[in-house]
């Protein structure tokens, strides 16, 4: 991986190079080394905030309507998870919940904290970037794991890069033409 985004910031030294991941500490140093953005998955934040919403509120409907607002700031509004930071803590220090209620309320906080520096979801929609990784996600299934994954299949590494490479080709608009273009197999 690392000798592939080594190529590519070779093709495209300019560009914004973003990482998205969940809270997880340690991907954090091989993001930092390889990109300029760092993105917290908002729907990992979101998992996070409806397990403690399941905690606060007992009536279905009042947690959906708190976690879809919640939800609605933390993308659209500057300095939403500062206020939900403190929210959460005015609502843990009230300590009105069992001890393992409690536990999952006083993480969340932690988390958030944590994270911090890659919640600004405000300006990175603004930015135009992502703030969730499923269309990555989905990107790995549909190119590499329907055409690798096949029963009894084993790859080297060398083929499975080269199917790769010719599958991302095939996959992507104009490229396989392109492709079959350059090397000069056909003419269009």
């Amino acid at each position: 991986m690392d000798r592939e985004i080594a190529r590519i910031k070779q093709t495209h030294p300019r560009a914004r190079y973003v990482g998205i991941s969940d809270g997880a500490a340690d991907f954090r140093p091989w993001l930092k080394k390889h990109t300029t953005t760092r993105i917290l998955d908002f729907w990992h934040l979101a998992e996070h905030l409806g397990a403690a919403a399941g905690v606060i509120f007992t009536k279905v409907s009042e947690r959906e309507a708190w976690l879809e607002d919640r939800c609605h700031r933390l993308k659209h509004e500057h300095g939403a998870v500062k206020r939900l930071i403190k929210e959460i803590e005015v609502i843990h220090a009230e300590g009105t919940h069992s001890l393992s209620e409690l536990e999952t309320i006083g993480s969340l906080p932690g988390y958030m904290k944590r994270n911090l520096d890659r919640t600004n979801n405000a300006s990175y929609r603004r930015s135009h970037l992502p703030i969730g990784s499923g269309v990555t996600e989905a990107a790995c299934k549909t190119v590499v794991k329907q055409r690798m994954r096949g029963s009894g299949m084993k790859w080297k590494h060398s083929g499975a890069a080269t199917v790769l490479r010719l599958r991302s080709k095939r996959l992507t608009k104009g490229a396989w033409e392109a492709f079959w273009t350059r090397v000069g197999l056909i003419d269009l």
